[in-house]
């Protein structure tokens, strides 16, 4: 059996149990969320796209024929496929108006595709050569640049947004999540090489199954860790955060002086404190406008940023520092589990590296130097 075939049959397989899976994780979350799921069903639509371009390919043998034929007909499917896994992506991370241009942009590169193909067909499979195959290649190059490009500039402007808004640990999100989209990125732009060529393709053809297997590993933890939408914020709620965002300062100005709006924002804070409101799990800035109901998510920036000189991470893990500290001062017999749970941390883990970047030593060394017996 030829080379080329099985490599092609892998790649089925490997497209086809990976939308199996995507559909299967779908039974498997918690809480739903209505972006997540729309990128679900876009990743799992691209990976069915995939799976029946190397069907066809088995089945027609168009590589085999011809680098440059094969080349246009993996163009025709490999276009579209990228587009609908970077939409996903850009999907979780920006705001509709975006999504809107995105889908745009993205629509129009994939109809200047077809129009050339159709256009230039004689030409690039009668003799097999000719300009118009270079007019597809350039665009396709080019659209996949723009759909690596886009996102990831929009992913890493986020980054430090979800770190500062964030309450907990978001190592897995940076060590999983982050990983995986870059390897899909990587494999993408692989790709706009290994279609020209069948030796390069042998090369890169299997990383980029690989990469496209992590991402999709990835992609379904992350819906296994995402929290509830009533928990975070309404659509209301989310409209209200962008307006405020972008006329906070007039609204201020009007209604109250800027320290009367402080001392309100640090009442309601009290109380929350008061309450432990902090060692719940799964705190972000948005939940805590929303548990605070009379401060909005704007405010809490402000007052942060202004007033505190610090952000709602850095405030919210030094309050469940403390926290912690008095419980182990209180009950020695407590474990790190226990303690870490206790303060609202999402694993012992956080709990240690917390210690070691304020404290400069273990949970168990600053008992040791406080006088704790266990």
């Amino acid at each position: 059996m030829a080379p080329l075939y099985l490599l092609q049959f892998a790649c089925l397989i490997v497209c086809s149990l990976l939308a199996l899976m995507l559909l299967v994780s779908r039974f498997h979350v918690r809480w739903l969320n209505r972006r997540y799921e729309t990128s679900r069903w876009l990743i799992f639509s691209a990976l069915c796209l995939l799976a029946c371009h190397y069907g066809l390919q088995m089945c027609l043998g168009i590589r085999a024929k011809s680098d440059m034929q094969g080349a246009v007909f993996n163009i025709l499917f490999y276009t579209p496929a990228a587009f609908l896994i970077s939409y996903a992506i850009w999907g979780i991370v920006c705001s509709r108006a975006a999504l809107r241009r995105y889908m745009a942009v993205g629509g129009v590169a994939y109809l200047a595709t077809l129009v050339v193909f159709f256009v230039g067909r004689s030409a690039v499979y009668g003799a097999g050569r000719g300009l118009l195959f270079y007019v597809i290649y350039a665009l396709y190059v080019c659209s996949t640049l723009f759909f690596v490009v886009m996102p990831f500039r929009e992913m890493r402007r986020r980054r430090r947004r979800i770190e500062d808004n964030t309450g907990g640990d978001i190592m897995p999100y940076v060590r999983y999540s982050w990983a995986g989209t870059v390897l899909i990125f990587v494999a993408a732009l692989m790709l706009t090489v290994a279609v020209l060529d069948v030796d390069v393709l042998f090369v890169l053809g299997p990383v980029a199954l690989l990469s496209l297997f992590v991402f999709v590993q990835s992609f379904v933890a992350l819906g296994l860790s995402l929290l509830p939408t009533a928990e975070t914020m309404s659509e209301e709620v989310e409209r209200e955060v962008y307006d405020d965002e972008q006329t906070a300062e007039l609204q201020i100005e009007e209604k109250e002086t800027v320290n009367q709006h402080f001392n309100s924002v640090e009442e309601a804070l009290a109380a929350w404190i008061a309450a432990k409101g902090f060692t719940k799990d799964g705190l972000t800035l948005a939940v805590l406008a929303v548990e605070l109901g009379t401060v909005k998510r704007s405010a809490l920036t402000r007052y942060f940023e202004r007033h505190l000189h610090t952000t709602f991470r850095v405030w919210l893990s030094d309050l469940r520092l403390a926290e912690a500290k008095r419980l182990m001062l209180a009950h020695p017999e407590y474990s790190n589990d226990v303690v870490s749970s206790a303060c609202g941390f999402s694993s012992r883990a956080q709990l240690y590296n917390i210690f070691r970047d304020r404290e400069q030593m273990s949970p168990g060394e600053w008992k040791a130097k406080a006088g704790v017996k266990e």
